[in-house]
Order: structure tokens, then sequence, then C-alpha cells
């Protein structure tokens, strides 16, 4: 059946009553094709081409494709030729579109994930997986961020994890890796020398080495003193001597 009017339309009814697939043309060009199962929700829509199923929408246009439960946008899909192509997922089935989850793809495949909360910070990101989780960086290059600055490093060109000061990125702790497992643990001030390493344990702090003892760099004197605090070193004489200088220097 046709029916004419403000929004024309074309209606296919099936051997069962009250089934039926139409298409309703409205204002602008607006059409929507509709099916009806009277009796239960098994109207489906199947789109079986002997070839591909093409969406074409505008350029540049923000949410362009969009998935809709009743009133509701929960997802849409959005691109702009020569800049980026964009997934979004809306919050609690598109309950708002405030907040949301982004994939967006852009030059030579770089893709931001991203998750936004309009009103507070708990867009909160959870990978929960039923096995391991792999990060693999072609360029063995992995950071973690804050608002663009990169304060966690890991190096596998150099076999480093490196730690920077939220305040200044120049001061920083440094874990690297060696050949046949040799460790270094550094510290690094940038400006002056109080890059201080302090373990603070609940507990004992134990050196277990495979053999001999611990090996203590020999220096000409002791470093300043501090309150409370006494010093093992070695100085350099010949050959060294080990020393010990309370906190009174």
């Amino acid at each position: 059946t046709t029916e004419g009017g403000a929004n024309p339309s074309l209606t296919m009814q099936s051997l069962t009553y009250g089934d039926s697939f139409s298409i309703t043309l409205a204002a602008s060009g607006e059409a929507t094709l509709a099916t009806v199962d009277q009796s239960a929700a098994a109207g489906h829509l199947n789109l079986a081409p002997d070839g591909h199923v093409k969406f074409v929408t505008a350029d540049g246009e923000a949410d362009s494709v969009e998935y809709v439960i009743g009133s509701n946008k929960y997802a849409a899909f959005s691109a702009e030729d020569g800049s980026h192509s964009t997934s979004k997922m809306y919050e609690q089935g598109g309950a708002s579109t405030d907040d949301y989850f982004d994939i967006t793809v852009g030059e030579h495949g770089a893709t931001v994930i991203t998750t936004i909360d309009a009103t507070t910070n708990q867009a909160a990101l959870t990978l929960d997986t039923d096995g391991p989780i792999h990060l693999d960086a072609g360029n063995k290059q992995l950071y973690i961020d804050f608002n663009g600055t990169s304060y966690v490093h890991f190096n596998q060109n150099t076999n480093s994890l490196k730690m920077m000061h939220s305040g200044n990125t120049n001061d920083y702790f440094d874990i690297t890796v060696a050949p046949e497992g040799a460790t270094t643990i550094s510290t690094v001030d940038a400006d002056t020398a109080v890059g201080h390493l302090t373990l603070d344990t609940d507990g004992d702090i134990r050196l277990v080495p495979s053999v001999g003892g611990p090996k203590i760099k020999e220096s000409a004197s002791a470093a300043t003193s501090t309150a409370s605090f006494g010093q093992i070193w070695v100085k350099n004489e010949a050959p060294n001597e080990l020393y010990f200088t309370t906190d009174a220097g």
C-alpha cells in the first residue's frame, strides 16, 4: 500500500496479518525503514547483498551514523576526510551523551582511546581479561602520561624504567638492566645533588650476594652528616679503609 500527504509511505504486508515493512519519507528527505511484528519482536531487517554494504554520510559531520534505543543515542560513528575516523559509545545505553568512550584513528593509524566524564573524573578505563594483557609497542617505548606530560617511561631499547618527578621531569629514578641481568638503580637530580635513595622497609634490609659481601665505592671523605644517621663508607687509601662516621661528623 502507498500513502501520500506530508509523510508519504510505502508499506508491504506479509501473509501474517499485521506484520509489515514500510518506507516513510519526512521533511528534508528524511526516510525511515521500519518493520512490524504484530505478535512478537522478530521483525528483523536483514541486508543480504551480493557485494558490499555501504553507508555514505556527510564528511566531517559529528555522529553521522547513529545507533539508537528508543530515543537514546548509545553509539555513533563519524569521519572527516584527511583527518580522522571516530567511534563513540555513550553511557548507560545512551541515558546521556555527556559521558562517553571514544576511539579516534588519525594519520598513520595513530589511535587515541579516550573516556569522558563531563562533570567529574570518574570515567575509569578497566581492562578485565580472562588471560594475559600484552602491550606490544613497535618502537619498544611505553609511556604513562598526565595531561600530555610523560612521567613513567619504559624503554626496551635501553632496557630501562624511568620514573620522573611531577614537579620537574629532569629529576628521576631509573632502573636499567644490562646483559647477564646486571642491574643499575640510579637517581638523577638535575640541578643539585640531593637525589637520595631511601630504603624504608617494614622489616629487615637483607643483602644476599652470590659471592662475598656488598661492595662500597671508595671516596675521599664522608658525606655531609644527617641527624640520627650514621655513615659506613670506604676511604680511598691504599689499600682502602672501612670507616664509620657518626651524625656528629
